[in-house]
């Protein structure tokens, strides 16, 4: 608006405003450059508007809080998963709901779910012991299977939710990446449609392939 009132002002004071429009006066020339520089203004506004980021929604999930461990994270329960590597997994489980959006960690290892940190399913809440049912899905053992992990940024659109059934119902998000070896897989859940970031994602990478080293690690050093 301000641009066109310069422009109708400067079209009265250089005394053009009685004159015939013609192509080849620059007056003329320099009106189209003047409407020509107004309008990307307007439509540089406009998008900016329409790209708006709109705050993603956050819902409380429906069940308990849990810590739940195989052997109870003293290193007396599956054989080479030792006190170090249980302190390792809970380390990082603090981190990532420091620092992200996360607010699940569940570990299945040899087709059992060995550790459940966070949210839970009202029914997956007991001892793991009891609650070996549980088991990775298709999803999970897809992803043991080619190595690379998965990302369900909208969980509600994935018919694949239902195989996770131990996390709460409400759950917006769930990133699945495999341990480096095959021998297990991590499922990370968030709150939040779209809750994980590239760089979380990164970070998911990095966890699995340092927990897979670590089990590998342990095996070398019985056999030894």
């Amino acid at each position: 608006a301000a641009a066109g009132k310069l422009l109708l002002a400067n079209r009265a004071l250089s005394g053009g405003a009685f004159q015939g429009v013609y192509a080849g006066g620059a007056q003329s020339r320099a009106d189209v450059v003047a409407i020509a520089m107004a309008a990307t203004l307007v439509l540089t506004g406009l998008q900016w508007l329409a790209v708006k980021q709109r705050q993603a929604k956050t819902v409380a999930p429906r069940g308990p809080e849990v810590r739940l461990l195989a052997g109870g994270g003293g290193g007396d329960g599956d054989g080479d998963l030792d006190a170090g590597f249980w302190e390792e997994l809970e380390w990082a489980w603090g981190a990532l709901r420091g620092a992200s959006r996360c607010c699940a960690l569940v570990l299945f290892l040899d087709g059992r779910r060995v550790a459940h940190l966070g949210c839970a399913a009202p029914g997956a809440a007991e001892a793991l012991g009891a609650a070996e049912a549980f088991a990775p899905g298709t999803i999970c053992e897809r992803a043991m299977r080619s190595g690379e992990g998965n990302y369900l940024a909208n969980l509600v659109l994935f018919p694949g939710r239902l195989e996770f059934d131990y996390l709460p119902g409400n759950l917006q998000g769930v990133a699945v990446q495999p341990l480096a070896g095959g021998r297990g897989v991590l499922v990370f859940g968030t709150d939040t449609v779209r809750g994980f970031s590239r760089v979380d994602q990164s970070w998911f990478a990095l966890l699995a392939d340092k927990l897979g080293s670590r089990l590998d690690d342990g095996e070398g050093g019985e056999e030894g």
